[in-house]
């Protein structure tokens, strides 16, 4: 894979961040991020072209949603795609239960009503919204962060959830 960028929606949450990092590992390097609303449409012309210059896009695009492609997350979809193009294991325990958890957390349709990751106890979900705020908002003059600066530490604490899962014998998934 060639690419070198990737659009995400403004201000991404824990799901689509975590599609990134897992798509960064799977092509081995980090990618330029640029935003996007999640509204704008993008045609399959559009795709090709923005693929054709080596950007990828993650949950941009009407139509372009892992809702409207038929899974929980864009975590479950990114690990989809690069298991049909056998770019990672097609059984991995790890990356399962944490796909199983991004898609607990964008569950709406449950008694529980979604949020999974947003009720656990310092859950980054909810850090990274207020990153964002904090981003934006001129009386916190002392927190600013950019978007992109959010994101990267979004993926640092999922790359170490997941290293941590992989390497530790007493975490039960």
């Amino acid at each position: 894979m060639s690419y070198t960028e990737v659009i995400l929606p403004c201000r991404p949450v824990i799901d689509r961040t975590a599609a990134l990092h897992i798509f960064e590992a799977a092509i081995g390097r980090p990618l330029k991020i640029r935003f996007m609303s999640q509204n704008t449409p993008l045609f399959n012309e559009d795709l090709q072209a923005l693929s054709d210059q080596g950007i990828f896009t993650i949950g941009v695009g009407r139509g372009l949603k892992y809702t409207d492609r038929g899974f929980h997350s864009e975590t479950s979809a990114i690990l989809y795609e690069l298991r049909s193009i056998e770019k990672i294991s097609e059984s991995d325990p790890v990356l399962d239960h944490f796909a199983w958890m991004m898609n607990m957390n964008n569950d709406h349709q449950s008694k529980k009503g979604g949020g999974y990751l947003r009720r656990q106890p310092y859950a980054v979900t909810w850090i990274m919204r207020q990153a964002y705020r904090l981003g934006h908002d001129p009386s916190e003059v002392g927190f600013t962060f950019t978007d992109e600066e959010v994101v990267r530490r979004g993926i640092h604490v999922i790359a170490v959830y997941l290293d941590v899962n992989r390497h530790s014998k007493n975490i039960v998934l």
